[in-house]
C-alpha cells in the first residue's frame, strides 16, 4: 500500500486491483481487507468527530466533540449514516498496513519522540481541551492517513459483545503508553462505564464501503 498527497487528496493503492481512492478533506478513508484483521474492508473517518447539531462530522480544524457518553457518540454516528467503529477496526486503522505499534512509527522514541509528532504527554491542566482536529499534521497512520489515533482524545468504540471500550490515549497520557493497543479503564473498574464523560474522551465513525461513496478512478 502506498499513501501520497496530491491536490489535498490522499491517493491509496488498494491491493493489486490497481485502483486509487481520492480521499478529500472530510471524506472517509478506505481500509482494505488486506490491512484488516477481520479480512473485511471498512471505512473510517480521517479525523476525530466534531458535532454539527446532532450529527457527527469529520473535518479538520475543529475542537473534537468531548464530554460525550457512549450512547451519545453512537447516536451521532448513526445520525450521519455511519456507526461507531469496532475496537478491532480502530486498532487496524491505528497500526496501518505496516502494523506500527505507535501508528506513525514502531517505537515511542525513534528519530522523533511520539510527543513531537502527536498530542500526548501534556502536563495535567484543569479544564484543558484537545487540539483542533488535524492540527498535528504528521500524526496520521503511516500508509493510511487517519489522523490522531494516537493522542489528542481517547475514543469510544464497540468492543466484544457490544461492550463500550475507550480506545487509545488522550493528550494526558505518557509517551510510552501512547500506542494502538492502549485502552482507558478507570481505577477499580474492569470495563468502561458507558455513561463516562470527560474532556479527553471523544469518538469517530466508521461505515461499510457499500454505505458511503468513495470516488475511484482507474490506475
Amino acid at each position: 500500500m502506498k499513501n501520497t498527497t496530491l491536490y489535498a487528496c490522499a491517493l491509496i493503492i488498494v491491493g493489486v486491483a490497481g485502483l486509487f481512492s481520492c480521499q478529500k478533506s472530510g471524506s472517509m478513508i478506505l481500509v482494505p481487507a488486506s490491512a484488516s484483521s477481520s479480512k473485511k474492508a471498512f471505512l473510517i473517518d480521517p479525523y476525530e468527530a466534531s458535532l454539527n447539531g446532532k450529527n457527527a462530522a469529520s473535518v479538520t480544524g475543529r475542537v473534537p466533540a468531548v464530554n460525550i457518553d457512549f450512547a451519545e457518540a453512537k447516536a451521532a454516528c448513526e445520525a450521519s449514516g455511519k456507526r461507531l467503529c469496532t475496537h478491532s477496526e480502530w486498532k487496524d486503522a491505528c497500526m496501518g498496513p505496516e502494523l506500527l505499534k505507535y501508528s506513525v512509527q514502531e517505537d515511542f522514541i525513534a528519530d522523533l519522540s511520539i510527543s513531537e509528532i502527536c498530542d500526548v504527554a501534556r502536563p495535567p491542566e484543569a479544564g484543558a481541551l484537545p487540539s483542533n482536529t488535524g492540527s498535528k499534521k504528521d500524526c496520521a497512520t503511516r500508509g493510511l492517513g487517519v489522523h490522531d489515533l494516537v493522542g489528542n482524545v481517547t475514543e469510544w468504540v464497540v468492543g466484544e459483545a457490544s461492550m463500550p471500550v475507550a480506545a487509545g490515549v488522550s493528550f494526558y497520557q505518557s509517551e510510552e503508553d501512547s500506542h494502538c493497543e492502549s485502552t482507558l479503564v478507570r481505577s477499580g473498574e474492569k470495563t468502561m462505564n458507558p455513561a463516562e464523560k470527560s474532556n479527553d474522551l471523544g469518538f469517530r465513525c466508521c461505515a461499510e464501503p457499500s454505505n458511503q461513496k468513495v470516488p475511484t478512478f482507474p490506475f
